[in-house]
C-alpha cells in the first residue's frame, strides 16, 4: 500500500542517510547557525521589538522559528547588513505551518519555474532570484503554491 501511494520501500544505498536523521540533523543546523532576535535586530539596525513585530506580523515579513519563549531567525533571509530585497513579500505568502527544514530547502533549492532569462535551461533558487533584484511577486505566488 506504501508502494503504490509512491513511498521508496527500497533499503538505502551504501553511504545514504535515513531521510528523519538527515532532517533532524539539518533542523539542529539551522537552529545552531540562526540569529537570536537580538542579533537579528544589531543586523538590521532596529530594536528588537521591531523584529519581533516582523516575525509575528500579519504577514510576516521575517521568517523565524520559535523555540521555546525564545525566537531564532535564519541567517538565509539576510544579505550583507540587510534582508534580502523582496524577502518580507515571501515570507509573508509562505504557510505558517511549513516545516522549517521546507522552508529553507524551498528557497535554496533551484524552482523550474525561476529562470533569470527566458531562454536559459538553468532554473535558479527563489533566495537567488532575489539577490539579482528580480520581482518577488514572482516568488511571493509560487510560495503561495505550496
Amino acid at each position: 500500500m506504501l508502494a503504490s501511494g509512491g513511498l521508496d520501500t527500497s533499503p538505502l544505498r551504501a553511504g545514504e542517510g535515513e531521510p528523519l536523521t538527515e532532517t533532524a540533523l539539518e533542523y539542529a543546523r539551522l537552529l545552531q547557525s540562526s540569529l537570536s532576535v537580538e542579533q537579528a535586530a544589531k543586523l538590521l539596525g532596529v530594536n528588537p521589538s521591531r523584529v519581533r513585530q516582523r516575525l509575528t506580523g500579519h504577514p510576516r515579513t521575517l521568517y523565524g522559528i520559535k523555540e521555546g519563549k525564545a525566537w531564532r531567525v535564519p541567517r538565509f533571509q539576510f544579505a550583507r547588513r540587510k534582508a534580502v530585497p523582496g524577502v518580507a513579500a515571501v515570507i509573508g505568502a509562505l504557510p505558517p505551518d511549513l516545516h522549517p527544514v521546507a522552508v529553507r530547502r524551498w528557497l535554496t533549492t533551484p524552482h523550474p519555474d525561476l529562470r533569470v532569462d527566458a531562454g536559459e535551461a538553468r532554473a535558479v533558487a527563489p533566495l537567488e532570484w532575489l539577490r539579482t533584484g528580480r520581482a518577488p511577486e514572482v516568488v511571493a505566488d509560487l510560495a503561495r503554491g505550496i
